[in-house]
């Protein structure tokens, strides 16, 4: 995600979204389960692995919690995440 030239798979764009448009920006946080919903079960995997691909490049941060692993963006790359949404 350092490079916005970098190609996000339509799934990550739907993941970036969905995150947005709900505010899980900087404090705000959601378990990581909900990221999943709203997707077809046979994608489920592949939801997995863009979320996993989306930590790893630092666009998405995970909050360890209580009830387990909550997910939120990361508030310094809101800009990048914004190019990459086209808002």
């Amino acid at each position: 995600m350092h490079n916005t030239d970098k190609v996000c798979t339509d799934i990550e764009k739907a993941i970036l979204d969905k995150l947005f448009s709900h505010g899980y920006i900087g404090k705000k946080h959601t378990p990581i389960e909900n990221i999943q919903k709203g997707f077809p079960p046979h994608m489920r995997g592949d939801v997995k692995k863009a979320l996993k691909k989306l930590v790893r490049e630092g666009a998405i941060l995970e909050y360890v919690t209580s009830h387990g692993t909550d997910v939120m963006l990361n508030k310094e790359r809101t800009k990048e995440i914004r190019q990459i949404l086209d808002i």
